[in-house]
């Protein structure tokens, strides 16, 4: 099962890498990260399927997302890490006939629903802060330019005051 998962692990990397750059490359990392779901959810079920711990995976997987994606993209991955879990609970208990603790396994999917959503929604906050804050840097750049240029002008401007002063005073002086 290691060498499958780190095969997987490879090819992903090898896919997106000899990619990088060109316009589909979204496309095809968002698809890798509906086939990490499935890998996760394959994990999982190797591991004890609803006696498995390792759901918590899938309840962290919206948050570890390397690209900017919509909210529509958000929910379609949250939606799917849950439809996985519980499809593979479905396919416990109808093909493999083992007995599921109902409620409990009920209450990891709410939990991973929940988690999901929650993870997912504070990842756009801290990525639209990360933004509002770059914002005001360029802002803030900007303005120190600004600043920067008005007290050459007004030094220039002072200098050439003081020596008109200096030239009248002396004319005044001297008759």
């Amino acid at each position: 099962m290691a060498a499958i998962l780190e095969g997987y692990a490879l090819l992903a990397w090898l896919a997106l890498a000899l990619y990088k750059g060109r316009p589909p490359i979204r496309h095809l990392s968002l698809a890798f990260l509906f086939v990490d779901i499935l890998v996760a959810t394959y994990v999982i079920y190797v591991t004890g399927g609803d006696q498995s711990w390792l759901f918590v995976i899938l309840a962290v997987r919206p948050a570890d997302v390397p690209i900017p994606l919509s909210r529509k993209q958000v929910l379609a991955l949250v939606h799917a890490c849950v439809g996985s879990y519980v499809a593979m609970l479905l396919y416990l208990a109808g093909v493999e006939d083992r007995d599921i603790a109902w409620p409990a396994a009920l209450v990891k999917a709410a939990i991973l629903y929940y988690a999901n959503g929650y993870l997912a929604l504070v990842m756009r906050t801290g990525a639209g802060l990360r933004q509002h804050t770059a914002d005001a840097v360029r802002l803030a750049r900007s303005l120190i330019r600004q600043l920067e240029e008005a007290k050459k002008v007004a030094e220039v401007a002072n200098r050439t005051k003081s020596e008109f002063l200096a030239r009248i005073t002396h004319e005044l002086r001297t008759p």
